[in-house]
């Protein structure tokens, strides 16, 4: 997959095309969802029939792939326009000007409890934007934890515990796919 993206898989244009849905399939599930939101039943019904007609093989494929992190995200068709200023700068920006403000606090006379609250208080929102910023590697195990819930509900995964996906324990058990008999509902 180190080729340019109109030449990779040796000039095969059905793979190709296959893995372009693939990745427009997902880019259409994060845009639904955003980086807060879990995905739900309805988003998985919603990948499930833009996938209907790839091959599970080419799913099991894309998911290899995906967790290959040699692999850009131009070449899984994943790609998205970058931030011009990313928030990790504004985090890392905020944090250290309230250590400066913090110090300056302590060095004009104030107590070191008050200059490290200060500095505490004026931390905290960039701290948090900083920890809830979306990162690279946790958008495509997102990815991952989708394609691999709807390759093991085509090998029957759904159903017994040998064809479990790979992220099982992510997904709640209601937003689990597969028909379910009255007796089910009895529970």
């Amino acid at each position: 997959m180190n080729q340019q993206v109109g030449h990779q898989f040796a000039g095969c244009n059905r793979l190709l095309a296959q893995y372009k849905s693939i990745g427009g399939e997902l880019l259409r599930l994060e845009e639904a969802t955003g980086p807060y939101i879990p995905v739900t039943y309805l988003h998985l019904k919603q990948f499930r029939e833009g996938v209907a007609f790839i091959p599970v093989e080419v799913l099991e494929s894309y998911l290899d792939d995906l967790l290959e992190v040699e692999n850009t995200d131009a070449s899984l068709f994943i790609q998205k326009d970058a931030p011009k200023f990313p928030a990790s700068y504004t985090s890392i920006f905020g944090i250290m000007s309230s250590m400066a403000l913090g110090l300056y606090a302590a060095s004009s006379g104030a107590s070191m409890l008050a200059s490290f609250l200060l500095t505490m208080i004026l931390a905290l929102p960039f701290g948090l934007l900083w920890h809830f910023s979306p990162k690279k590697s946790a958008r495509r195990l997102s990815f991952a934890k989708v394609i691999s819930f709807e390759v093991s509900r085509r090998r029957g995964g759904d159903k017994d515990k040998e064809g479990a996906s790979l992220f099982e324990g992510f997904i709640p058990r209601h937003y689990r796919g597969g028909t379910q008999g009255a007796a089910f509902l009895l529970h």
